[in-house]
């Protein structure tokens, strides 16, 4: 999925798109993480472990 369409679809909501936008914006390449924690801190209030669980490593 191309970089605008998933923050399209973490916009509208889908959990997994604001997991996969959180991740690849705590990469070092990507090295943002206030954008990191807005979308994970998003799909972790959706239920998503995983996002739950990067955030306590941020």
């Amino acid at each position: 999925m191309g970089f605008e369409l998933l923050r399209q679809a973490a916009r509208a909501g889908d959990m997994n798109a604001q997991l996969e936008l959180g991740q690849l914006y705590s990469q070092p390449r990507n090295n943002e993480p206030q954008q990191a924690r807005h979308w994970l801190e998003l799909a972790a209030g959706q239920g998503s472990p995983e996002a739950q669980q990067l955030l306590k490593q941020l």
